[in-house]
């Protein structure tokens, strides 16, 4: 253990029973179905689009006008989300396609409960502009999600400790990580990563190169 590492391990009814007739028991039911459904058709009605991301301050790469957004849904607390960043195919996906194609970030906090104080030192360090590099490192050296591990990524990274510190603990973030979460939760994401292609296609878990070109070269071949 390096000596600025953070030392965590030494921190350490009964209900009673109602009697309804099958009468009222199906109709409290139905009311709770109307209920749902209204809300449902509440929420859709406010729909976000990869284009609402693109304009929000989320973290994302390529041009702006390109015929390709891919929106990633991830965790840092994800091990899938790890294992696919690890494997280099954000860069693959760029490399291949270039210019064509534009990638956003955008956090669903739901694997574990560091998992949104996570999102937001993404945040944090994106305010640096070292989103990419602070994600990178956090997968490739991955030790956990406890704020003493968040703020020792950041200073490995060479972002202002101080400045990335205050935005940690002031909870600045939360609303912008709050704000994808209810996007996914509207989408009604199932799964960590799960991406949006043109905020139609989705693809969820650990896709390979050829199932995204499987989507995205007919979207190519269809621009011509």
């Amino acid at each position: 253990m390096s000596p600025d590492q953070p030392d965590l391990m030494a921190r350490q009814k009964t209900v009673p029973e109602r009697n309804f007739s099958w009468g009222r028991w199906l109709l409290i039911a139905a009311g709770w179905i109307v209920l749902l459904m209204l809300t449902i058709l509440t929420l859709r009605q406010d729909m976000p689009t990869a284009t609402t991301l693109i304009d929000r301050r989320n973290p994302q790469i390529g041009p702006r006008d390109a015929p390709v957004t891919i929106v990633e849904f991830g965790d840092y607390g994800c091990s899938s989300c790890r294992i696919w960043a690890g494997a280099g195919m954000r860069q693959q996906l760029l490399d291949k396609y270039g210019s064509k194609v534009r990638f956003v970030w955008a956090d669903f906090p739901v694997i574990t409960l560091e998992s949104p104080k996570a999102a937001e030192a993404g945040r944090c360090a994106y305010d640096q502009d070292k989103f990419w590099q602070y994600q990178d490192y956090l997968y490739n050296h991955y030790q956990g999600l406890q704020i003493a591990y968040l703020k020792y990524y950041a200073g490995r990274i060479g972002l202002d400790q101080a400045i990335f510190d205050q935005c940690l603990d002031s909870g600045a973030k939360e609303a912008e990580v709050n704000l994808d979460f209810r996007d996914a939760m509207i989408r009604s994401l199932g799964a960590t990563p799960t991406f949006l292609i043109n905020d139609k296609v989705e693809i969820i878990g650990m896709a390979s190169l050829e199932k995204f070109a499987s989507v995205i070269d007919p979207i190519l071949a269809g621009a011509h």
